[in-house]
């Protein structure tokens, strides 16, 4: 899980999930994942801006978002992270091809 580290940061223990993984930073490419109240943001990729310690979020903006709309906080346990843009558009059509029906994945392609 998360451990907050002295500058405020943090760093993620390994595994799949960012809430599991090693060293994600501001700037690393993220894929939502399992958002049950806000459905339609699953599939969506973004840039992590920062981590924000009292929430126990990071500060995600998605890409195509509209100019001065405000990033999401999101928990760690809801990203997956990417080295790059194109890795994480990989990712969602391989989630696509698993969930044919599942209309908003569709969407964020």
């Amino acid at each position: 899980r998360f451990r907050p580290m002295a500058d405020g940061a943090g760093s993620v223990d390994g595994g799949v999930n960012l809430s599991e993984q090693e060293g994600l930073c501001a700037g690393d490419v993220v894929l939502v994942r399992g958002l049950a109240a806000r459905p339609a943001l699953n599939g969506r990729a973004g840039e992590a801006l920062r981590w924000v310690p009292e929430r126990g979020r990071w500060e995600v903006r998605l890409f195509g978002a509209e100019p001065g709309e405000p990033p999401l906080g999101l928990r760690p346990d809801s990203l997956q992270r990417f080295g790059s843009a194109a890795e994480a558009a990989d990712a969602l059509r391989l989630l696509v091809e698993a969930a044919p029906q599942d209309a908003d994945l569709h969407c964020n392609l």
